[in-house]
Order: C-alpha cells, then structure tokens, then sequence
C-alpha cells in the first residue's frame, strides 16, 4: 500500500493544509481521534483535529504558495 498524505481545511481562512501525516490508502482515517498538528505551513500555529476532519491528497490538493497567500489577504486570484 501506498502512504498518502492526511490534509485538514484551516478552521479560519477554509485553505487546505496538510497535516505533516501519512497512512496506508486504505486506512479508514475517520477513526482517529483527537490529534495536534505538528506545525500549520499556512499559520504556523498548531490545529487540533480527528479523523472527520482529514481527508486523503487526490481529495483536494494543496494551495500553491499563491493560493494560500491570496486566499489569506482576501485578494482575488486574478491580479
């Protein structure tokens, strides 16, 4: 099995991020419990989620450094 990377959508600015976790494609990530984020890239702040709150990587990807940057500051995608 291939280990895919666990992404959370930020509680504030709705950006996706990854959690600095992977698991097995086939792990049913809706049983994790309470679990603290390493470190956000977007905030740097840690997040506190659970398994309803992951989803896999093909899901939806994660903002390039733009994106996030954007969506941030509330500025639309087209300059």
């Amino acid at each position: 099995m291939i280990d895919k990377k666990i992404f959370i959508t930020r509680p504030v600015t709705a950006v996706p991020v990854s959690t600095g976790f992977r698991a097995p494609s086939g792990t049913n990530i809706t049983a994790l419990k309470r679990v603290t984020m390493r470190r956000c890239s977007a905030c740097g702040e840690e997040h506190v989620w659970n398994g309803e709150d992951g989803y896999w990587e093909e899901e939806e990807p994660e903002p390039s450094f733009w994106e996030a940057f954007l969506a941030r500051w509330g500025r639309s995608k087209r300059l």
